[in-house]
Parts: structure tokens; C-alpha cells; sequence
């Protein structure tokens, strides 16, 4: 079986852009062009993708994310075995950015919390727990990085270009490891270490008696485990406080099954002068209460042109957005209710389900 794409740059919008094949169906190719069996997804509306998921399921075709793109290119045979099925399972909300390059970077998480040593010849062909680049056309394909367990943030640092991500590590180990990450890539091929380790330099039981990579690459940033870190983005405006400028922001989702949960708040990571991390603090929080009920669970971050900091959270389904005017939280707000360097909601309580990482 191949899987045959005409244009896979418009391929960036989730869960219609590409076509899961079936594991009992066999077919030779699929040509899933815009404007043929796919509208354009950037101007799509819900009815058109509606009917082009309908046109797929009749011919024994799921349409589920952003697979196809990941996977491969014209030709390359990537449904031929189990290895691609078995990664669209879990852990494939891809994430992806344009580099300096302009080449596209994709993040490809594995689909197991430790995989079977059998798994890994398989997953590393194809960049699964890893992450890709390839021409926007799709072209010239290759795995940029190896090791990675299930990354759904990123951003290049934009004095440099390296690229940053966040990493969430292997559950079942504990409430306290291992930890989560905040990676930096300075050179392709860089290999960060999973499966051997399962977050930082905790080395999973699976694999503890292997010999693990000599050139594996150790988190800038260790956070607190389980806490699952999400979205990130390095800040370029210039309305918060100077210590803010260059630094990351990095959206923690919250923990799913830690006895007691952890997270649900914004991080931000100064960096040193020669690009590598300094200290990381929390700066925003609220969304966890004392008692261990979740109002919120930030998913990720992005900036408006203001320089304001907006924030997503998918348990209560709202954006909100964080400026900065001077003061002090301590001090009165001002009468529009702006809030200053961090922020001051109370989003209305709602229970939610959980974030496996």
C-alpha cells in the first residue's frame, strides 16, 4: 500500500487533513489533493469536511488527524505493516513549526507509555518518538530527532534557531518520576534518550539492564513529574518586564493520575546569555484548587501583537489573555480589571477528565 500526496504544506489544520487507512482494507493509492476528496481545509467548512469524512468511511477509510503527512510522501510505503497503525493509536497530536530553513518540523509521538524492545527498529525508520522535517512539498523527509516519548510543544528560539520541546515522560513509576522535560536541540540526529530513560536521567524498568545511547542528550529543564507540559513558546514582544523577553512560556496541562495532582498553571524559563536554560518558575496558576479539583487545564500559549500572553484551556473551554500594566498583583486592580503579570481569573468550577502524557 502507498499513500500518495499531491500538496501536503496546507496539511496543518487537525483532524481532517489526512486519511488513516483501515487495517482490513488494502489500497494501492490514495490522492487526497484539496479540492478533489478534501476541501481545503483552510477554508473548509464543517459541513464540506463532514461529507468528505462520510466519502472516506464508505470506502473503509478513517479520517483522523494529520497521519499521512507524518508518515510519508508519494510513494513511500508507510500502511504496509503495523508499525504506522499502531502509532496513530496514541500520542499522535502532532505539533509542528516552520524552521528558518522553511523547512517543516513535525513532533511524533510513540504510541505506548514504554514500547517493546521489538517496537523500536520500526518507530525509528520512521521518526515515531521523534521529530521530522521535510520540505513543505514533502520532499527530502528525515528524522531530525530521536528519543523522544511525546512532545506536543515547540518553538524556535529565535536568536539562534535551535529548536525547543517539551517532552511528556513514562507514567506508572511513582508520583515523583520521572520528571517531565523542556529539551533543546543544537544539531540534528540529537537522540534524548527515551526509552532508556523515562524522563530525565530516571531509567525506565523496561529497559534499565540495556545498554542505553552514549550520546543521549539530558533535559534543559526537569518539571515536577507527571505534571504533563504542553504548549511552549519563546517570548518575543515587549509589554511584560524585561526578564520576560527571550524566555519561554510553557503550558502545563495537569496531572491525570498522580495521588496528588500537579500542574494545571503557566511556567516560565529565563535563559543564560550562551542560549541554554536559567531558572524556571511558575507564572500563572489558579486552575488547580487546594483540595486537588481542577478549574481549568491549560493546553498552550501564544502572543498577540500587543505582546499580551494568551493562554487555551480545553476543561473549560476558554482563552484567556494576560497583560501587563506595572502593578503589583497585590495592588488594586485598575478599573478596566486589567490584571498584571500574572493572571487573575477564576474560571467557573467544572470537573474534568484527565491528560494521559
Amino acid at each position: 500500500m502507498r499513500l500518495a500526496l499531491s500538496n501536503i504544506a496546507w496539511d496543518v489544520r487537525e483532524d481532517f487533513a489526512v486519511a488513516k487507512l483501515l487495517a482490513e482494507h488494502a489500497v494501492d493509492a490514495i490522492d487526497v489533493a484539496p479540492g478533489k476528496y478534501f476541501p481545503d481545509p483552510l477554508n473548509a467548512k464543517d459541513d464540506e469536511i463532514a461529507g468528505v469524512r462520510r466519502w472516506w468511511s464508505d470506502r473503509g477509510i478513517e479520517i483522523t488527524g494529520m497521519q499521512a503527512l507524518l508518515f510519508g510522501t508519494t510513494g513511500l510505503n508507510v500502511f504496509g505493516d503495523d508499525i504506522c497503525r499502531q502509532a496513530m493509536l496514541s500520542h499522535l497530536r502532532a505539533v509542528c513549526r516552520i524552521g528558518a530553513d522553511n523547512k517543516l518540523y513535525v513532533a511524533l509521538g510513540q504510541p505506548f507509555n514504554v514500547p517493546a524492545k521489538d517496537k523500536l527498529e520500526g518507530f525509528a525508520k520512521y521518526g515515531i518518538g521523534g521529530i521530522i522535517r521535510m520540505d513543505q512539498d514533502g520532499k527530502n523527509r528525515e528524522v531530525y530527532a530521536s528519543g523522544i516519548r511525546n512532545s506536543v510543544g515547540m518553538d524556535f528560539n529565535p536568536k539562534n534557531n535551535q529548536l525547543w520541546f517539551t517532552d511528556n515522560q513514562v507514567d506508572g513509576m511513582g508520583d515523583n518520576i520521572p520528571p517531565g522535560e523542556l529539551n533543546r536541540i543544537t544539531q540534528a540526529g540529537q537522540n534524548f534518550g527515551f526509552p532508556y530513560y523515562g524522563g530525565g536521567k530516571v531509567r525506565t524498568t523496561e529497559y534499565k539492564a540495556d545498554p542505553a545511547p552514549t550520546n543521549v542528550v539530558f533535559p534543559e529543564v526537569e518539571m515536577d513529574a507527571h505534571a504533563a507540559d504542553l504548549g511552549m513558546m519563546f517570548y518575543t514582544g515587549r509589554s511584560f518586564p524585561a526578564k520576560y523577553r527571550g524566555g519561554i512560556f510553557s503550558a502545563q496541562h495537569g496531572s491525570w493520575n498522580r495521588t496528588e495532582p500537579v500542574g494545571a498553571r503557566i511556567m516560565f524559563t529565563a535563559l543564560k546569555p550562551d542560549g541554554s536554560a536559567d531558572k524556571t518558575e511558575v507564572f500563572a496558576s489558579g486552575w488547580l484548587t487546594a483540595d486537588g479539583e481542577y478549574l481549568g487545564r491549560p493546553v498552550d500559549v501564544a502572543m498577540l501583537r500587543d505582546g499580551s500572553l494568551l493562554v487555551s484551556d480545553d476543561l473549560a473551554g476558554a482563552l484567556y489573555r494576560i497583560t501587563y500594566d506595572g502593578r503589583r498583583l497585590d495592588q488594586p486592580a485598575a478599573a478596566d480589571g486589567r490584571v498584571s503579570s500574572a493572571a487573575a481569573f477564576r474560571p467557573a468550577r467544572r470537573r474534568g477528565g484527565g491528560h494521559n502524557g
